[in-house]
């Protein structure tokens, strides 16, 4: 199980996929610390919903945005170490997943930013 967990971080495929989301993930972060005081009270957040107060979120709860797409990395990060050797294209899905979610969401955290600013 040891050595398992040592060939896991040492596969080249599955470290980038890990930089790449944790790098996204803290951009992501780096971004809300950075612009937090020109933030208005509300930010526009569920383009899915109807026009108006429902699109509308209170910028604190961009902490919780962040935290769970670092769960979400989390996750998918303790799911690839679980698996067996002979698991790695699943292993490398599963991380690789997660950087494109991350990814997905520094996309849209910086248009939500440039939008308000």
């Amino acid at each position: 199980m040891e050595k398992d967990e040592k060939t896991f971080l040492r596969d080249k495929l599955i470290t980038s996929g890990l930089a790449a989301a944790i790098g996204a993930w803290l951009f992501c972060l780096l971004a809300v610390i950075l612009n937090w005081t020109k933030l208005p009270p509300q930010l526009p957040f569920f383009y899915s919903l109807p026009w108006g107060d429902s699109w509308l979120i209170q910028k604190e709860h961009l902490v919780w945005v962040l935290s769970g797409f670092a769960g979400v990395l989390i996750l998918n990060l303790l799911l690839a170490r679980t698996l067996v050797r002979s698991q790695r294209l699943l292993q490398s899905y599963l991380i690789w997943g997660a950087a494109v979610i991350e990814f997905m969401f520094a996309i849209d955290l910086i248009k939500i930013i440039n939008l308000i600013l």
